[in-house]
């Protein structure tokens, strides 16, 4: 090939190569197709921007679109969890971004703007004690300090300890079907109390440190205007499980791309009876909840409460589940309401009575 060949190939690859990955990534992805952010962003490219400069304003324009640079006027909340925070949705196979979440419902249904560091598979253990844990909450709760100078959240939301129950662990929680011993049904309430304990203790210790956390980035006495000022803690909210339903649908059902979670460790000790299993998971959700509602309501009963429970037994209802330990969109809806109405009652922005029997309600 000769030079002048070469500068030929070079020029129509600088004209149409970019137009090739479009179709490319079009064919490969139809979810992009459907995204107008997706679609602006490879436009942007075309008009001779760099990669990094489009990136910058696809960031900018999401975050307007979001409301976090709108000023003063969000209602914002931070917020650290597992999949019921962060739950990829099987719509995903159209939209790479798609979730169904209780954030999800905030964020769309109630305007909330929602600074989150939660993703689906995280277990309370890593968020009280992995400092990359630590630092990406810490690091969400400066975004909202610097963008929100005069603003400070409604509220911090924690979804923690549906990883640790759901796990493989639990199958050493429940006897044999064929065990003759003490606590012979079902269950080990012995073990399972000790491990709920244990959860429960740990739950404290993390709600301990991120209400340091929240303290130190929003403190109570600042100078506004040349004077001091007080201002309320920024709340903490803590939301209970409902009944997960021990009945083999993993994520994705009937593939199960993951899961199921709890089935499995009654099969290994041959349980065959589902509502045997169901009551036996009902009777520990009722215990686990009672624990982290009593231990909070117990470290954090000061005359100005700051760290809160939310009881979300029976919220989801027994047709509402996307598998075994997942509501479905129409069940982390549910789930929306009641921690929307319980955000509102603790900043003084409604009196609902309902509500307040939501809160710190001990099963």
């Amino acid at each position: 090939m000769t030079t002048s060949q070469a500068t030929t190939s070079s020029q129509q690859c600088a004209r149409w190569c970019p137009l090739v990955g479009i179709v490319w990534i079009l064919l490969l992805n139809p979810s992009v197709a459907l995204s107008q952010e997706a679609f602006d962003f490879h436009k942007c490219l075309l008009d001779n921007n760099s990669y990094t400069h489009c990136l910058v304003d696809e960031a900018i324009e999401e975050e307007t679109l979001r409301g976090k640079l709108a000023g003063d006027e969000g209602k914002i909340l931070i917020a650290e969890g597992d999949s019921w925070f962060n739950y990829p949705s099987l719509r995903r196979m159209a939209d790479l971004r798609a979730r169904d979440d209780i954030l999800v419902e905030l964020e769309e249904t109630y305007n909330y703007v929602v600074f989150s560091v939660a993703h689906y598979g995280e277990t309370l253990e890593q968020m009280a004690y992995d400092k990359n844990q630590i630092s990406g909450l810490v690091s969400k709760m400066l975004d909202v300090r610097n963008l929100y100078r005069n603003n400070r959240p409604e509220a911090v939301l924690i979804s923690a300890g549906g990883n640790d129950v759901a796990s493989p662990e639990i199958a050493t929680l429940i006897n044999h079907r064929l065990y003759q011993g003490p606590l012979a049904d079902g269950v080990n309430n012995a073990m399972s109390t000790a491990f709920i304990e244990r959860l429960s203790g740990i739950m404290i210790e993390y709600l301990k440190a991120v209400r340091h956390a929240t303290d130190m980035v929003f403190p109570l006495e600042a100078e506004e205007g040349g004077q001091d000022h007080n201002s309320p803690p920024v709340p903490i909210l803590v939301h209970g499980y409902d009944f997960i339903v021990p009945d083999g649908r993993g994520y994705g059902y009937p593939l199960n791309f993951k899961g199921p979670w709890i089935k499995p460790s009654f099969d290994h000790k041959n349980y065959e009876d589902i509502s045997f299993m169901k009551q036996e998971i009902r009777d520990f959700m009722e215990e686990y909840n009672r624990a982290i509602c009593m231990k909070i309501t117990e470290q954090f009963s000061d005359s100005n409460p700051s760290v809160f429970y939310i009881n979300l037994l029976g919220v989801v209802g027994a047709d509402k589940w996307a598998n075994e330990t997942h509501p479905n969109r129409e069940g982390f809806s549910l789930i929306a309401v009641e921690v929307d109405k319980a955000v509102q009652v603790i900043a003084g922005e409604s009196q609902a009575t309902q509500t307040n029997d939501r809160i710190n309600r001990c099963p």
